[in-house]
């Protein structure tokens, strides 16, 4: 008992002899000890050297006599506040602590050791679990110079409004970010559909203007038709009945070539009697790629919209100079008519239709471009003949797959999660947006719900798999 009322009296020598300091060292004393702060200063053993008036009123005293030499399992028995914030206040108990919010958590012997400063921000639950209190640690050693006394300055403050107030912050901004990101999306999605509404009407009306005359054209094909058959079999008839041919008929005969006119006339309006029928399978394809109606939800037959996007994309699956063709294989199953937005459709199949003829043709550029270098890598994988397979199949009775694969030299793993994003493409400058496959998905998953994936190997090919419903929800018809 004598020893720590001897102990306890040295303490209050050493505070009385601290408070007996110059004027402005006794000015700066003053300042800290009206801080709202806990600020407290320890020795190494962790017996209290002083604190300021906010840290003893937080156990429930005045000032700072009454713990003065005390460590921190003495304050606490005398504690007259939260006994979980004292101890976390003391770093006595670091099991309290529910999180470290920030910083690295730091013993005040790491920190004599070290000779550091050290900062963090401890999180404990208070009556209510789903609470968090956050207090915010400020920890300097120190070594008085006349003693060479070591320990430990620790300044607390409660940081429980500030902390909150940056997590709803946070919170907030990812939400906004989010929203924004959505919006953009949208933003795009529209400018996309209005450009390709704008598209499909100036199509459709080419095509209705298109269609009209040459349905006039091939109308009175037959007719023409018919009327030469019957001119050429005048003619004939003349030159059976006339045993001799004046000069002047005959002269004009040989100058025009009679014979052969009349051998090559039917074979004429054969040929552009085939040409009007192409040109009229051509406006139908225009026609049903455009859908004038694609804002509304109907019943179709989507093997027609792959046909037409097909004899669309035609011109680019001829032989070239680089290549011998690229050949469709179509694989369609009995589907029954699905309720989607037509026009969107085409459009994602246009998409990936595209993209698949793009893979064939940029594997090529590579094969050629290895070769003039000497490197045969990619001559080695390129397959022959050049292939894009259309299957169509439904499945479980409520939903179709369409899947669209080419044999290409394949997608890196490492891409294949970005192919959909925004703005990603591999393709070079001014060759692609980005914009084809993200527009494709969100048709795909947000206005017909269902999904698209992506399935590749290098070397192999890739193929792009699409699912929607056959009948569409109440719900979504009225979007």
């Amino acid at each position: 008992m004598e020893n720590q009322s001897k102990e306890s009296s040295e303490y209050n020598d050493a505070y009385l002899e601290a408070s007996n300091l110059p004027h402005q060292a006794l000015l700066s004393a003053t300042i800290i000890d009206y801080l709202p702060q806990y600020i407290f200063w320890r020795d190494i053993n962790q017996r209290l050297l002083g604190c300021n008036r906010a840290f003893a009123n937080f156990f429930g005293f005045e000032n700072c006599q009454p713990l003065l030499g005390k460590t921190a399992a003495e304050i606490l028995e005398i504690c007259q506040s939260n006994h979980a914030y004292a101890a976390i206040l003391l770093d006595a108990d670091v099991s309290l602590v529910t999180e470290i919010a920030q910083g690295e958590y730091t013993s005040d012997r790491e920190i004599i050791q070290t000779n550091k400063f050290a900062y963090y921000i401890l999180a404990i639950s208070g009556a209510d679990p789903s609470v968090l209190s956050y207090f915010e640690f400020r920890k300097y050693p120190f070594q008085h110079p006349s003693t060479n006394m070591t320990g430990i300055i620790t300044w607390v403050e409660d940081v429980s409004d500030r902390q909150r107030l940056e997590v709803d912050a946070k919170a907030n901004s990812q939400q906004l970010q989010s929203a924004l990101k959505q919006l953009q999306d949208t933003q795009t999605l529209l400018l996309q559909s209005e450009k390709m509404s704008s598209l499909g009407q100036l199509v459709a009306g080419v095509a209705h203007e298109i269609n009209n005359p040459v349905n006039f054209i091939y109308g009175n094909l037959d007719h023409a038709d018919n009327y030469i058959q019957d001119l050429l079999q005048i003619v004939q008839l003349y030159q059976a009945l006339l045993t001799e041919t004046p000069p002047e008929i005959r002269e004009l005969a040989n100058l025009i070539d009679l014979d052969f006119i009349m051998h090559d006339l039917p074979k004429l309006l054969a040929s552009i009697k085939v040409g009007a029928q192409r040109i009229k399978e051509i406006v139908l394809s225009l026609r049903t790629f455009s859908r004038m109606d694609e804002d509304q939800m109907n019943a179709v037959n989507i093997h027609e919209g792959i046909d037409s996007t097909l004899m669309i994309l035609e011109h680019r699956l001829k032989p070239s100079n680089q290549h011998s063709g690229i050949q469709i294989i179509k694989n369609y199953g009995e589907l029954p008519l699905i309720e989607c937005y037509a026009g969107q459709l085409n459009q994602v199949f246009m998409n990936l239709i595209s993209n698949a003829i793009d893979a064939l043709e940029e594997s090529i550029e590579k094969s050629l471009s290895s070769e003039a270098e000497g490197n045969n890598f990619h001559k080695n994988h390129i397959p022959e003949p050049l292939q894009i397979t259309v299957t169509t199949e439904l499945i479980n009775s409520e939903q179709v797959q369409i899947i669209i694969a080419d044999n290409g030299t394949g997608i890196p793993s490492h891409i294949q999660n970005k192919l959909f994003d925004p703005f990603f493409t591999t393709k070079p400058i001014g060759k692609g947006t980005g914009m084809g496959l993200s527009i494709s998905y969100k048709i795909i998953t947000e206005r017909h719900h269902g999904s698209i994936q992506c399935v590749s190997r290098v070397g192999e090919g890739t193929e792009f798999m699409i699912t929607i419903p056959v009948r569409q929800s109440s719900t979504s018809r009225q979007k």
